[in-house]
């Protein structure tokens, strides 16, 4: 296996051990302990359901069966699902979610089975895995995936095509401001947070200055969106974080 196909072999583990966490996490709110039962329902062929029922039978772990395959029949089902628009709240890429996951099982089973894969498909792959980290907030996530692209793919490969959709879909640099959590888990961050009530922000401006104000958090609930409330504030919204020579931005359960 080439060295190219190595960094997008180790890009796509790290990305679907992601999407099993968060997609078992909004299938055991929305069906319950018995989800993998409701999650298999949505597979088109009985071929898919009876190997998912075999591999539980037999011992898997059901989260470990969340596959982009399956992934891809289950966001069809469930797009316009309140389930799916408390993370996707864009209509635009709620749409195309589908497609995004059908477009990365495609790859990877190209890959899987030892077929060429041209730069443009491998650069469709990482976007798409890219936008789908950045519509769920995962920070860490798309940025571990856009290091990994960049030293996959060469950057005169890439068409006038892919470089329009990179700064439409995933290129956020100067769109969305960064947000560092700590602890840096958001559902950690979370579970303190609503123990805590209180967490501390602090500001980083481009001058170097820093400015720290506590966050009072009494009306957070486990539903919440903690990155989305964050950016939500007038301070921190698109134009506004720019216009005010804003770098990035640290929130902290404890006072550092």
């Amino acid at each position: 296996m080439m060295e190219q196909e190595k960094t997008l072999f180790e890009a796509l583990g790290i990305f679907i051990k992601k999407m099993r966490s968060v997609f078992q996490t909004l299938c055991l709110r929305e069906f319950g302990v018995n989800w993998e039962t409701s999650y298999s329902e949505t597979f088109r062929h009985d071929s898919n359901r009876n190997l998912w029922n075999t591999q539980i039978n037999n011992g898997e772990r059901p989260e470990n069966l969340i596959d982009f395959g399956n992934l891809e029949m289950f966001a069809e089902r469930h797009r316009e699902s309140p389930f799916f628009r408390q993370k996707f709240m864009n209509d635009n890429i709620n749409y195309r979610i589908p497609t995004y996951f059908k477009d990365i099982a495609d790859v990877r089973n190209s890959l899987m089975h030892f077929q060429p894969i041209d730069n443009n498909k491998t650069q469709r792959a990482y976007i798409n895995m890219e936008s789908i980290a950045n519509a769920l907030n995962m920070d860490e996530l798309e940025e571990c995936l856009k290091n990994l692209r960049k030293n996959t793919i060469k950057e005169e490969t890439t068409t006038n095509i892919q470089k329009e959709d990179l700064n439409k879909r995933i290129d956020n640099s100067s769109k969305r401001l960064r947000i560092e959590l700590n602890p840096s888990d958001v559902d950690e961050f979370k579970r303190l947070l609503l123990i805590n009530r209180r967490a501390f922000i602090t500001t980083h401006y481009n001058n170097q200055e820093q400015i720290r104000k506590e966050w009072i958090a009494n009306n957070m609930t486990e539903n919440s969106n903690i990155i989305g409330n964050l950016r939500s504030r007038t301070e921190f919204r698109a134009g506004n974080w720019q216009k005010n020579n804003i770098s990035h931005v640290y929130v902290s359960i404890e006072e550092d």
